[in-house]
């Protein structure tokens, strides 16, 4: 298990971060083998051993938002645990593909990311990725993709995607940053920027952004992070609170960064 994870299995009976045991909470009743959403590993204190510092619970959120962040929050989470950190962020102005006009936004992206997964799976990477979608006044529609990435495969990725979105190179509908995601504080920071515009992030710390998308879902991941994925392979996610803590221990980055396709370079957001 690589270092600094929050990983546990269905027959453990202690949680592991940064090298340091922990006693196993309590068990929440409703749903066995899961933790409660306040459950606190570190015993109740509010901080653990390792120095973390933890949210021991949440303001109030509508259980569908709240299932939504959790859900993101453990997909991520899922990704560095089993070995495939989601490295590369690439930020896709959808809206300038002619079967997002032809085929509407959700058919049209479920063809992009099957075909994406085909293309990883013939070059030997497992697909892994999350995904959200955003709108706003001043925004074209466009896709922020996580995913797994092995370096050497970004241009041969970009060209994938050029072809996949039936745009031409050097029309700024397709982003890829690699550099500045090596490191989990770095893919922290990304999850942070691309989970935005989801309802109920401020919780969390993280700074909203009024440019989320209404009537079409907002954010997802390949199945292979999903749920199912995540039982069968013996790994139950953290309690929300404890999640976010996990994922940044120092809080959300207040100051967003990302990649703009349009402009085809990095530029800062609040």
């Amino acid at each position: 298990m690589p270092d600094g994870m929050t990983f546990r299995t269905r027959k453990a009976s202690k949680f592991c971060y940064l090298g340091t045991d922990f006693a196993a909470p309590r068990e929440s009743a409703k749903r066995p083998g899961l933790l409660g959403l306040n459950d606190n590993p570190a015993g109740g204190t509010g901080k653990a051993k390792s120095g973390l510092t933890v949210r021991q619970s949440l303001p109030p959120l509508p259980q569908a938002d709240r299932r939504r962040l959790h859900s993101t929050l453990a997909a991520h989470a899922f990704a560095e645990a089993r070995g495939t950190p989601l490295n590369c962020h690439a930020p896709l102005l959808t809206s300038r593909s002619p079967a997002f006009h032809r085929l509407g936004w959700a058919r049209s992206q479920a063809l992009l990311t099957q075909g994406l997964g085909r293309w990883l799976r013939r070059r030997g990477v497992p697909p892994a990725w999350i995904w959200t979608r955003e709108d706003g006044a001043h925004e074209e529609e466009h896709l922020h993709l996580l995913l797994h990435l092995p370096p050497e495969l970004r241009e041969a990725l970009r060209g994938y995607l050029h072809e996949s979105l039936d745009v031409e190179p050097g029309h700024g509908a397709v982003g890829l940053r690699t550099g500045g995601m090596a490191t989990r504080a770095d893919r922290a920071g990304a999850l942070a920027y691309a989970v935005k515009t989801l309802p109920g992030v401020e919780v969390l710390g993280i700074e909203p952004a009024r440019c989320g998308v209404d009537g079409i879902k907002r954010c997802g991941m390949s199945e292979t992070l999903g749920p199912k994925a995540q039982q069968a392979a013996g790994w139950v996610p953290l309690a929300l609170p404890w999640l976010a803590s996990s994922i940044w221990p120092s809080g959300p980055p207040q100051r967003r960064t990302t990649f703009s396709p349009g402009k085809g370079r990095r530029s800062h957001v609040r």
